[in-house]
């Protein structure tokens, strides 16, 4: 029997178990295609009792049927056992292969037709469990195999019609069961530990009273279920937040879900969606059809005029490809503000915040566009992990940008397409799909807009930092301190062990007074000694101020008077947590690129 490696979600770290505990069973059992149990249609091996084992054994039609009953009554028990779905109870590769998905790992058993009489075996593919939990999960089924009498088992086979107890039946030891809910127990005791050991799970974001500190001082930090789903979210996205937050890794806990939809780009998405409807609208009816899949093309058309159902089965195809797909985008930090604010831009549009042409950050081999993908787990890696100081009004972390994406017809494009330097689609295409589906290209602005921004950490390991301080801000400061002292004395700052001279008090306060008058003063006259003192103040820039003619200007759909702080509260917002509420509400601006000279492109 040939193994096959087992089902694991696409963009899912796993440490695979090397071992296939080949140990237990022959050297022509599970590992090689060639080493399959010799199955003769014709005739049965006669081995000697005396030197029977399960891999000289053959097995005729009749036995391997007789062995398939034995493996739907083991499925059976599994399904009692709520081991198995009732979906898949009766799916026909369970014969061969049982496939047990947790969140935590994934378990998969190979048996094969001659299964129960042969060993079976078995593959871990851990997700997210702590090393020691998959080690004795590990352990654990390795000694139930290691009890097996293979030499017992093949006595049992032959002989089972001398067998009075089970009426001439082979009396199957159920080692697929066993192992199944053996690793099942195993993972149950690892979940309540987890939970014993889990102070404040969830913060319940919708009460009045909970707070920021709350949050970080929560191990699994809020509950998604908590949110409530704007209707513009739901109609981008398709799915509610919690359904969005089922989506992300478990290894990383989620501090806040915010709704960053603007409402100009808002539009300019819709329009881009309308355009591309229309563009796909007159494509032939076939084409249309082959780029949607089938699962999700639409029922044939009533309509008793060809032409009328031609048009109805065309327009349902066209509203099937500019749905909009959630999908995820990372980025550093400090770009976030700017793409809430303005949008996404291509390579080579100009920011507007600079007023500079934006640059390629992390290559652009399918294209010069906007990059999304399907899978949070991918888009994180692009998410960055530079270690920068964090204002006390924002979380910490990681920023994962939740998007709608229009696609459209799609092209799949691969390296030696060459599509590095382009900045348009596939001809007759309206995106791009790489990467094995995991990345998805755009190259309209418009085409893809974020809809939420979820701040992530690192989970326990930030827990631990927060559940560490002190509520009493004097001890907080004694462990400072204690902290400051100590790492002077380990980098030797301080002569005779930690004695301060005089002379070094002189040279620190030195230097602070001249880098006060360095920067402290600066642009408000000059500083001489200690003393400083301001001569003249300078007029607020109109991009700084925050008051005045011009600050409607900077307030998206604000009236003359309108100022950030005057403003109604935007659907969704929650001014409590969100960082990017100022970015929401600014206006966007967008420069147009300059259209290239096709005469001098020869």
């Amino acid at each position: 029997m040939t193994t096959a490696a087992p089902l694991i979600e696409p963009g899912i770290d796993t440490f695979h178990d090397e071992e296939q505990y080949s140990d237990y069973t022959s050297d022509s059992d599970a590992h090689s295609s060639s080493g399959s149990p010799n199955i003769s249609q014709s005739h049965i091996f006669k081995a000697t009792l005396e030197s029977a084992s399960t891999a000289s054994l053959t097995f005729t039609d009749d036995e391997l049927t007789e062995l398939a009953v034995l493996r739907d009554e083991e499925i059976d028990r599994l399904y009692t056992a709520s081991l198995i779905a009732d979906s898949n109870r009766f799916d026909a590769t369970l014969h061969d292969r049982l496939v047990f998905e947790y969140p935590e790992m994934t378990l998969t058993l190979f048996t094969g037709p001659s299964y129960p009489v042969t060993l079976p075996s078995y593959t871990i593919d851990n997700i997210s469990l702590p090393r020691l939990v998959v080690d004795g999960i590990r352990i654990a089924l390795r000694g139930i195999l290691a009890t097996v009498d293979d030499a017992a088992t093949a006595h049992r086979w032959l002989t089972r019609a001398d067998n009075e107890d089970t009426y001439g039946a082979f009396a199957s030891d159920g080692l697929a069961f066993t192992l199944a809910s053996t690793a099942h127990e195993h993972l149950l005791s690892y979940r309540a530990v987890v939970a014993a050991n889990t102070h404040n799970p969830t913060v319940d974001i919708a009460s009045a009273s909970a707070s920021r500190s709350q949050i970080l001082a929560s191990q699994l930090g809020v509950d998604p279920t908590s949110y409530s789903t704007p209707a513009a979210v739901q109609a981008l996205l398709g799915n509610s937040i919690a359904d969005i937050c089922a989506l992300l890794p478990r290894e990383y806990r989620i501090l806040h879900v915010e709704n960053v939809i603007k409402p100009s780009l808002y539009a300019a998405f819709h329009a881009v969606q309308q355009n591309i409807r229309t563009r796909l609208l007159t494509l032939p009816t076939s084409q249309l059809r082959q780029c949607v899949p089938a699962h999700k093309r639409p029922p044939a058309s009533t309509a008793t005029s060809s032409i009328l159902a031609d048009r109805r089965a065309r327009e349902a195809l066209a509203d099937v490809l500019v749905t909009p797909k959630c999908t995820f985008h990372g980025t550093q930090r400090h770009a976030i503000a700017n793409i809430i604010r303005h949008g996404f831009l291509r390579p080579g549009d100009t920011d507007p915040s600079t007023d500079t042409p934006l640059g390629v950050r992390c290559g652009s081999t399918y294209g010069r566009g906007i990059y999304t993908s399907p899978s949070p787990r991918f888009s994180l890696l692009y998410s960055g992990y530079e270690a920068a100081a964090t204002p006390t009004w924002q979380f910490s972390g990681l920023k994962l940008i939740v998007c709608a994406t229009v696609m459209g017809r799609t092209a799949t494009v691969t390296r030696a397409d060459n599509w590095r330097t382009q900045s348009a689609a596939y001809p007759g295409a309206d995106s791009h799909v790489a990467n094995s589906g995991m990345e998805y290209v755009v190259f309209q602005p418009r085409q893809t807009i974020p809809v939420l921004v979820v701040h992530l950490d690192w989970g326990k390991e930030h827990y631990d930092e927060f559940a560490s301080i002190p509520s009493d801000s004097a001890t907080w400061v004694a462990q400072m301190r204690q902290r400051r002292r100590e790492r002077r004395e380990q980098k030797g700052d301080d002569n005779s062990g930690g004695y301060v001279f005089p002379a070094d008090v002189v040279a620190r306060k030195q230097a602070l007074v001249a880098r006060a008058k360095k920067w402290f003063p600066y642009g408000y006259g000059p500083a001489t000694g200690t003393a400083f003192v301001v001569e003249a103040v300078a007029d607020d820039e109109d991009d700084e101020e925050e008051y005045g003619e011009y600050q409607a200007d900077k307030v998206e759909g604000s009236t003359k008077s309108a100022t950030f702080w005057e403003m109604p509260p935007v659907d969704g917002e929650d001014v409590r947590f969100d960082e990017f509420f100022m970015e929401r509400r600014a206006k966007t601006r967008f420069v147009e690129p300059k259209k290239p000279d096709l005469d001098s492109e020869e």
